[in-house]
């Protein structure tokens, strides 16, 4: 069977290695209205054929299955098109957002006797059906009632919690926003029992994890005939619980989905005070099994890592090959959405409406300022030194930006586009006076940086020219430089590049290539050009542990390397931008490239300390001999060499490179852009370990 992709995102990537599992089964196509996102997607499938259209690929691939794996705003419309068209479909939960729609759906798929299944994965969990199957034995006799609690830490899933994430995460633009999302993993659990809906209560409130005016807890009660139905959303509550309940006339079966155990408590013949006695023990034994139960699965490769996605893909599948039921009926899907509906029945919001492909809020003067990359952690705050400034900005936001609310908050003009797209930026750059180029790849691959880094570089560059745009400002890095043949441990601007940057992988090798580029721009053309090189970039909304501190466990254990004595080249986020607004207003910042390092000396050990000290985290350190982790990368790269893991992710240079005791100098940016940080390394440390522990704790 041949089977074909709509949406490229993160599910696609659990999809796809399932698809592929299955018999006589092909994946042929991947289709994303990111094509960018669709051609890195569907290079990891088999290298399969990648499109923009969903219709014209379905059209001319022909799959026989189709997966819709987009937001669910698309999902009725997309499975509607490939049902017309011949196609089955497996789409994503929930089916539709409105019972119109999903009823819609329901006649397609027979008018065209094709099938639909909406992926449910949780009642496939393997915990779930364990449980389901002691159930259908009348082991605790008629059930009464069901029950599902989901407690859900978001910080698992940090696109819904970004600075502005409700003004471009598509799960903002339904109703009940991530919720709804939710909501239908419990809903499709309990609805595996509840034969209708009578009737619905529930009591929704925020306690602070997403944002003000939306829910980020849900207590629902559903009655039906016989049995009754309950389901609590919490992304508040800790620990994570993922629990399935069911209580019958003779005992209760619970399903703990987080740790994959089923436990069974029955009604007793025995004195009350004897059972009270032995329920405790009698738990711990059914707990003891579960666990020794996991373990024996996990040895021998059986434990399902795919959350009950891959058995229902294959259940599906083989419905499909012998004409049999599919894995979820659609009666049962068809009540998750009546119970959505009846949640949040306003009328969803049209998700193209909420995002523009070119957007202006509240703009007083023609942008003068293009910043490419803006919705990133840099980006955003040089958009906000640049209208403290009283610039006009034009940003440049790739269409697939889970950062873009962050700058559709602020009073900046919007263009959608990728930087592969001469056109787009021809147009980004009409009425321009100083571009930042902070733009990067999505993935870090080779590809994508000869691609984007260079080839978008030298669009944005031909762009500039003929649009006459004074002064370019290319952001570049410290991993330019050569570390390991020098004589002089002090580092400025006029040290050598790398000699053989490909060994420090693609970024520091696409960072050099970039910077001859607008060098040459420069010379050939007169273009004002100047070169960043920010240091390893700290603040809140950024990036805390990076590989230079060695490796860690969560927030529990920091294993250093060495001594942990070498100087970080740190920089403070609000030092960064305002060295780089300085290099594009001085004259004499045209033509040259300047380090921006912050003053004071912090090694990687005095940063995790700090960090333990602010944050009030018990963390251990420990310091692992530096031939461990050398030895280990060389033991990498053997392995990389016969192709039995992925090239590229880490080498020997790269170690010694992040290791290497050397000092880089600040001289130039201070004489000549007059730049001095105005933030002091330890009070950023400090605000930036508290706005960690406060969004992260």
């Amino acid at each position: 069977m041949k089977v074909a992709l709509i949406g490229a995102g993160h599910i696609a990537t659990l999809h796809g290695p399932i698809i592929l599992k299955q018999p006589s089964t092909e994946i042929v196509s991947v289709a994303d209205k990111d094509v960018t996102r669709a051609k890195v997607t569907a290079a990891k499938l088999s290298g399969c054929r990648f499109y923009q259209d969903a219709k014209i690929m379905i059209e001319e691939q022909k799959p026989d299955i189709v997966h819709i794996l987009t937001p669910p705003q698309y999902h009725a419309r997309l499975s509607i098109m490939a049902m017309n068209q011949g196609c089955h479909v497996l789409v994503e939960k929930p089916m539709a957002l409105s019972m119109d729609d999903a009823q819609k759906m329901v006649q397609v798929s027979k008018e065209n006797n094709v099938r639909l299944c909406v992926n449910h994965n949780m009642v496939f969990e393997n915990v779930v059906q364990r449980a389901m199957e002691l159930a259908s034995h009348g082991t605790i006799g008629d059930i009464v009632s069901v029950e599902a609690h989901y407690q859900f830490n978001a910080r698992r899933y940090p696109a819904i919690l970004e600075d502005g994430a409700e003004y471009c995460h598509w799960s903002y633009q339904m109703n009940g926003g991530p919720l709804q999302d939710l909501i239908p993993h419990p809903a499709s659990l309990v609805f595996e029992f509840i034969p209708d809906i009578k009737e619905i209560q529930f009591m929704g409130h925020n306690r602070g994890v997403l944002p003000k005016s939306w829910q980020d807890e849900i207590r629902v009660l559903v009655n039906s005939s016989g049995v009754i139905g309950y389901i609590s959303i919490s992304l508040s509550e800790k620990p994570d619980i993922i629990l399935f309940t069911m209580k019958g006339t003779k005992g209760i079966i619970q399903a703990d989905l987080f740790n994959d155990i089923v436990t069974l408590r029955k009604k007793s013949s025995l004195p009350r005070a004897v059972t009270r006695g032995l329920s405790g023990f009698q738990l711990s034994t059914q707990y003891l099994k579960g666990f020794l139960r996991n373990i024996f699965r996990f040895i021998r490769g059986r434990v399902d890592k795919s959350n009950g996605v891959e058995p229902l893909i294959s259940k599906l599948y083989e419905s499909i090959r012998s004409g049999g039921e599919t894995p979820i009926s659609l009666d049962k899907s068809l009540r998750v959405v009546d119970l959505m509906s009846r949640i949040w029945p306003s009328p969803v919001v049209d998700i193209e409406k909420i995002r523009p492909h070119h957007f202006t809020k509240n703009i007083q003067a023609a942008p003068t300022a293009l910043v490419t990359g803006a919705s990133g952690f840099i980006g955003t705050y040089l958009i906000k030194k640049l209208l403290s400034e009283n610039i006009a900005v034009r940003a440049l936001v790739r269409p697939s930006s889970i950062h873009a609310g962050r700058v559709k908050k602020v009073p900046v003009e919007i263009i959608e586009g990728d930087l592969v797209d001469p056109e787009v930026l021809y147009q980004a750059t009409k009425g321009i006076e100083t571009i930042y180029h902070a733009g990067s790849p999505m993935s870090n691959t080779w590809e994508e940086y000869e691609r984007v880094a260079i080839g978008g570089t030298e669009n944005l560059l031909k762009a500039a020219i003929s649009n006459r745009v004074k002064r370019f400002v290319q952001f570049s890095s410290l991993t330019v430089y050569e570390l390991l043949k020098i004589k002089h441990r002090t580092i400025k601007e006029d040290s050598p590049y790398q000699t053989n940057p490909k060994e420090m992988g693609p970024y520091a090798w696409a960072k050099i290539e970039t910077e001859k580029l607008v060098f040459e721009a420069y010379r050939k053309y007169g273009l004002g050009v100047t070169v960043v090189r920010p240091g390893m970039v700290f603040g809140p909304m950024g990036r805390v542990f990076f590989p230079h501190l060695g490796y860690h466990y969560q927030d529990i254990v920091f294993f250093l390397i060495g001594k942990g004595d070498t100087v970080l080249p740190l920089t403070y986020v609000e030092n960064t931008v305002d060295g780089i607004y300085k290099a594009s207003v001085v004259d004499e910042a045209i033509g040259q490239a300047y380090n921006l390092v912050d003053n004071g000396e912090i090694t990687p050990k005095k940063y995790l300390e700090s960090f333990i000290r602010v944050t009030g985290i018990p963390a251990r350190i420990i310091q692992l001999p530096y031939m461990l982790p050398y030895m280990a990368t060389t033991g990498y790269e053997i392995s990389a060499r016969f192709g039995l893991v992925k090239k590229g992710v880490t080498s020997r240079r790269q170690l010694r490179w992040k290791q290497a005791k050397v000092h880089f100098d600040n001289t130039k940016a201070k004489d000549e852009l007059r730049w001095e940080p105005t933030v002091s390394i330890e009070e950023a440390l400090a605000r930036t370990f508290k706005w960690y522990a406060e969004k992260n704790l």
